[in-house]
């Protein structure tokens, strides 16, 4: 009977781990301190400390930067509190200017009538002069400090800045697992001097292994996000690991014209892990070929097989659907049609053959052609 099938795509491809992170030294300095856990194929938990490097100096230096930060901060504020005092000294000087000048209006008034002297009215004249300058240097004063405000705050943040950049070299002193994982490479002694981006660990997470497969592009079309994929090592018989493809490249290597797709596996669901750096072959869930006829590839010469019916050997001619591994998906044929698998070479059309046992067993023909066919019944 037709069937549905789905069609795999055959492939290889090499393992990494999905985490993979190479940790250098950030900061100059002597390690200090190296446990004797930490070795090549030891398991590391998350921020667990794998070194110390001696951070005297950027203690130092992250104190005198922090001083440096408050005094900054301080000198901010009192501008704040000198433009609060420059608003009130303004006011007071406003008061007295208008005093000054209802004075000098009075003097001038005297004046004019020649009942205040040259003397009253130029004392007069004076004080009302130094008090508008009064109250123009405050103004002026006060109108300087949002720039004097705005320049304090870069400093400051400047100053914070170098806080940060302080604390994170004392940060960088102690160098910890940024994920759970296996140590894969030490590269460091107790004692050594380290210079900045020099290697320290390579720490990798084999829980999560990646398969980067490399697929014809003409099939790329049949591959999808989601699809199941089971992994097998050649050398590592009776095992087999199932994945999904998570991501598909979206453009092709132009040299090899084939699309790089990646299958993930969850190593936790295995006792024998699947590790970084194995060559697997990779048969990926490929589309669903629905209501359709298969028999073996091998039967199939020259688009045509031979059909069992009535003790004789029939020609049937076909069309090559598909190629499944093994077998074809072909038109041409019913379901029902019993196929005839082995001897083909001795058949021919009408040739005549007799069944030994159930359609399962082999058919031989009769006694003018003595070949044995096995038969195979379409399902």
């Amino acid at each position: 009977m037709p069937q549905n099938l789905i069609e795999p795509i055959i492939q290889f491809g090499t393992t990494r781990a999905d985490r993979l992170a190479p940790l250098s030294a950030q900061v100059i300095g002597q390690v200090i301190e190296l446990p004797a856990a930490i070795r090549p194929g030891r398991t590391v938990a998350k921020d667990q400390i794998l070194l110390r490097i001696d951070a005297r100096e950027y203690e130092a230096a992250l104190a005198q930067a922090e001083g440096q930060l408050a005094r900054d901060r301080a000198a901010l504020a009192q501008l704040d509190v000198e433009e609060s005092n420059l608003t009130q000294l303004i006011s007071t000087a406003v008061n007295v200017l208008d005093n000054t000048q209802w004075d000098f209006n009075k003097t001038k008034a005297l004046f004019d009538q020649q009942m205040a002297s040259d003397r009253e009215f130029k004392t007069a004249l004076i004080d009302l002069e130094r008090a508008r300058l009064t109250v123009q240097e405050y103004e002026h004063r006060k109108a300087l400090i949002p720039a004097q405000r705005e320049q304090q705050a870069a400093v400051v943040r400047a100053s914070e800045a170098t806080v940060d950049l302080a604390r994170l070299n004392v940060e960088h002193c102690t160098i910890k697992a940024p994920f759970d994982g296996v140590i894969e490479e030490l590269s460091v002694a107790l004692g050594q001097r380290v210079q900045i981006g020099e290697s320290l660990f390579t720490l990798l997470d084999s829980r999560w292994i990646e398969v980067v497969i490399e697929v014809p592009a003409g099939l790329s079309d049949r591959v999808r996000v989601g699809a199941p994929c089971r992994l097998t090592v050649e050398t590592m018989h009776g095992s087999a690991w199932d994945g999904l493809v998570k991501r598909i490249s979206p453009a092709a290597n132009e040299m090899l014209r084939t699309l790089k797709v990646y299958v993930e596996v969850d190593n936790d669901r295995y006792e024998r892990k699947l590790l970084p750096g194995f060559f697997v072959k990779a048969r990926i869930d490929g589309p669903t070929l629905e209501n359709v006829l298969t028999v073996p590839r091998n039967i199939i010469q020259n688009n045509r097989v031979f059909v069992y019916n009535d003790g004789h050997a029939h020609v049937r001619e076909v069309r090559v659907e598909h190629d499944l591994l093994d077998r074809s998906v072909v038109i041409g044929l019913e379901p029902g049609d019993i196929v005839i698998t082995s001897h083909l070479d001795s058949l021919y059309d009408n040739a005549p053959v007799s069944i030994i046992g159930d359609l399962s067993a082999s058919a031989v023909p009769n006694e003018r052609h003595e070949v044995e066919s096995s038969l195979a019944n379409i399902p």
